[in-house]
């Protein structure tokens, strides 16, 4: 039996309900590449192709395009909320201004992607790789970065709420000045970050090695966390 051809539809400005598993959305949508604004609502769009897209302001909401590529795709000032985007691709796409709200980006590829002021509200991002992305200014809240490479962001002389770092590279972050708030940092990857003048009395330092120690120099711990830090080196704190 012949494979049934892509159904082709017009770009309307707000696409329900789709399912499409593997393929180009220039081909399912009859060779729209410019869509922007469009509103993705309800659609299951698993290892699609979007890249190279204009979609400018789009919305997708309550979807799933795990698996798809958005590389170098226009998706500045994008919003998305509740999307499953596991493993999704977006190398080398404009997110500028992008918000993500309730997403599931677990496994993400962000390499080049251009994401200065992009915002991630209550996301879950284990194992994000924002390897050589441009990131100023990016905003985490209430999300969780467990095993995430997340070097070299610059956090400085802000407030991190609900921020899991556990298990996560944190190389060469600048987290100067920064109030930790219901944060961790168990098990993090710290070589060269920088926590002078920071308030880390409400973030889980974990059990802190001596050779990571002297990078929480000239930052404020708890009297609780002093201790703990002095007992793992072998004092008798009392």
């Amino acid at each position: 039996m012949p494979a049934r051809p892509p159904i082709r539809i017009p770009a309307p400005e707000v696409i329900e309900d789709l399912e499409a598993d593997g393929v180009r959305i220039v081909d399912l949508l009859g060779g729209a590449d410019r869509l922007p604004g469009v509103r993705f609502v309800g659609c299951s769009l698993v290892r699609c192709d979007f890249s190279g897209l204009e979609l400018y302001g789009a919305q997708f909401t309550d979807c799933d395009v795990s698996e798809s590529r958005f590389d170098k795709a226009d998706l500045a000032e994008a919003q998305w909320r509740n999307v499953k985007a596991i493993k999704a691709v977006f190398i080398a796409a404009k997110a500028a201004g992008a918000a993500f709200a309730k997403c599931n980006l677990s496994n993400c590829e962000w390499g080049s992607a251009a994401m200065a002021g992009a915002k991630f509200k209550d996301c879950k991002l284990t194992g994000a790789n924002f390897n050589g992305a441009s990131v100023p200014a990016v905003e985490f809240e209430d999300c969780r970065l467990n095993g995430a490479f997340v070097r070299n962001f610059h956090f400085r002389n802000t407030t991190l709420k609900g921020l899991d770092f556990a298990d996560a590279d944190l190389a060469g972050t600048d987290f100067r000045d920064v109030t930790f708030l219901d944060c961790s940092l168990r098990s993090a990857s710290l070589r060269g970050a920088r926590f002078e003048g920071a308030d880390l009395r409400h973030c889980d330092l974990g059990q802190i090695p001596l050779s990571d120690a002297r990078q929480f120099r000239k930052a404020i711990i708890s009297r609780t966390q002093a201790g703990d830090l002095l007992s793992d080196l072998g004092l008798i704190v009392k």
